[in-house]
C-alpha cells in the first residue's frame, strides 16, 4: 500500500490559511473549492505535520533512524520537489457526495424533463439560493477584533477573519510514488499525527485545536517505540 489516509476533527474554530479573500471585508480567508466548500491546502497540512516531526525528532533525541524518514516523507527544509511523498489537500468528509449535489443545484440551466426534446433545457430556479458564498457560510464564522491602545480602540485596527466552525471533520492522503509504506513509515506517520494538536493562525486566540483520527495498532506501535528506546542508533 503506498497511500496513508486520516481524517482531521476540528476541536475549536480553526483558521487554516491567511490567504488574501474574495470579499475585500475580509482580511483572512479559509479557502474553498469552486462549489463554496472549505478546503485545508496540502501545503498548509504538509507544514503543520513538519512541525509535529520535528517534535517527534526531538523526543527521541534525534534517532537517526528517524531522521532518515522525516527526510525521506517532508524533504529538507526550504526546497521542493525533494520529497517522494504527495500531501493532498484535506477537503470535508464526504464532500464527493455534496459536490455532486452543488454541481446540480448550481447550475446555471437544468434539462427540462417536461418538454418533447430532450435536449431543451430550462433555468435553474435554485441556482440563487445555492451559491459557493452561501455555502461557505455554513461551515465557517466571520469574527471582528480591533486593537486596544490605552483601552480604546486604535483607529483603522478593525481586522476581519473568517474561520471553519469547530466539529467539522476532513480526510486526506499521503502518498508514496516510489516505495511501499512499510510498518516503519507507517508507525512514524502514526507518531506524528498523534502529537499535531494544532493548525493554523490565532492559536494565542484559542484557535486551532485539532484531533487526528486514525485506526492505530497499538501494539505495533509500541513495538515501534520500544525498539526506538532500546536500539543503538541515535
Amino acid at each position: 500500500n503506498k497511500s496513508y489516509s486520516y481524517k482531521l476533527e476540528l476541536l475549536t474554530d480553526t483558521l487554516p490559511a491567511s490567504g488574501n479573500s474574495s470579499q475585500q471585508i475580509i482580511d483572512a480567508d479559509v479557502m474553498t473549492d469552486q462549489y463554496g466548500l472549505p478546503l485545508i491546502p496540502a501545503k498548509r497540512i504538509k507544514g503543520v505535520l513538519r512541525e509535529a516531526a520535528l517534535e517527534v525528532l526531538e523526543a527521541f533525541q534525534y534517532d537517526s533512524r528517524l531522521e532518515i524518514l522525516f527526510l525521506e516523507i517532508f524533504g529538507e527544509a526550504g526546497k521542493t520537489a525533494n520529497s517522494g511523498y504527495h500531501f493532498s489537500d484535506l477537503t470535508l468528509t464526504e464532500s464527493e457526495n455534496l459536490k455532486q449535489w452543488l454541481k446540480y443545484l448550481q447550475s446555471p440551466m437544468l434539462k427540462d424533463d417536461s418538454a418533447a426534446d430532450s435536449r431543451k433545457v430550462k433555468p435553474n430556479p435554485l441556482q440563487g439560493f445555492f451559491t459557493p458564498e452561501i455555502i461557505t457560510e455554513q461551515f465557517t464564522q466571520v469574527r471582528r477584533s480591533t486593537r486596544l491602545e490605552n483601552g480604546l480602540a486604535a483607529k483603522h485596527s478593525l481586522r476581519t477573519i473568517r474561520v471553519l466552525e469547530k466539529g467539522l471533520f476532513f480526510e486526506g492522503t499521503i502518498n508514496s510514488s516510489d516505495s511501499e509504506l512499510d510498518e516503519e513509515r507507517i508507525q512514524f506517520l502514526n507518531l506524528v499525527m498523534n502529537n499535531l494538536r494544532f493548525l493554523g493562525s490565532k492559536r494565542n486566540r484559542g484557535l486551532g485545536m485539532v484531533k487526528v483520527h486514525r485506526e492505530i495498532h497499538q501494539e505495533k506501535l509500541r513495538q515501534f517505540i520500544k525498539k526506538l528506546d532500546g536500539g543503538a542508533a541515535r
